[in-house]
């Protein structure tokens, strides 16, 4: 539970879940509601909406957090559609190619990645602070986490 709540507080957001409703499952956490922990006694294999996992230690997060926090007050960066398109190839992003940018701009700070519509399409670490003018062709935030991963990885 503490590894969420350091995620979800690195980027930015005030959000929590109750303990008792988060599920931990040999290390991969699900958000699920009090009936269905009753009914579930610990044994199933997956219920309720996959948060994400526990990995010796390091907290990776689902598309559903990411969704759930990109709608609430959180570090965020809404970017163009091009930029948006090489972000889920894996690609970092560009100062001019952000649109809007939404809580810390700091240098070393995770911010949600959105595209133009609001679609949460991943995360990624401010790698030169977003305020200060970036010289020209030079990536400002780091890709860690995209949509696209999963398609990369079944190659």
């Amino acid at each position: 539970m503490k590894l969420i709540e350091n995620f979800i507080e690195k980027l930015g957001s005030k959000i929590s879940f109750s303990s008792e409703n988060v599920v931990n499952k040999k290390g991969k956490l699900f958000l699920i509601n009090n009936k269905l922990r009753k009914d579930l006694q610990n044994n199933f294999f997956y219920a309720g909406l996959y948060l994400g996992e526990n990995k010796q230690g390091k907290f990776f997060p689902s598309f559903n957090l990411l969704s759930i926090l990109s709608e609430q007050k959180a570090n965020k960066v809404t970017i163009d559609k091009k930029a948006a398109w090489l972000f889920i190839y894996g690609k970092n992003i560009f100062r001019e190619k952000i649109l809007k940018v939404e809580g810390d701009e700091k240098k070393g700070v995770l911010t949600l990645v959105l595209n133009n519509t609001n679609d949460c399409l991943g995360f990624g670490e401010i790698i030169i602070d977003l305020s200060k003018k970036p010289k020209k062709s030079e990536a400002v935030i780091k890709n860690f986490l995209d949509l696209g991963d999963f398609l990369r990885r079944e190659s």
